[in-house]
């Protein structure tokens, strides 16, 4: 990968709620590039809660967005 972060497993909660499966790579969280794990963790710590977010993801090569709402 040049970039973004690939899931290697999803449990329950927030992300097999959106639709997160394995093997799926994340680009974009918040309109920001993810280059690593760590830059994933810190945009997601710092997301706004109650506000809509969008996520860019690849999944078998097509690309798509997944919006959700944070709860507080």
């Amino acid at each position: 990968l040049k970039s973004g972060v690939v899931i290697k497993e999803v449990q329950d909660g927030p992300a097999s709620l959106i639709g997160l499966q394995p093997g799926d790579v994340i680009t974009h969280l918040n309109n920001q590039a993810i280059n690593s794990t760590k830059e994933f963790t810190d945009i997601a710590k710092a997301l706004p809660k109650n506000r809509t977010v969008s996520m860019r993801v690849l999944r078998q090569g097509r690309a798509s967005f997944i919006t959700f709402k944070l709860a507080e």
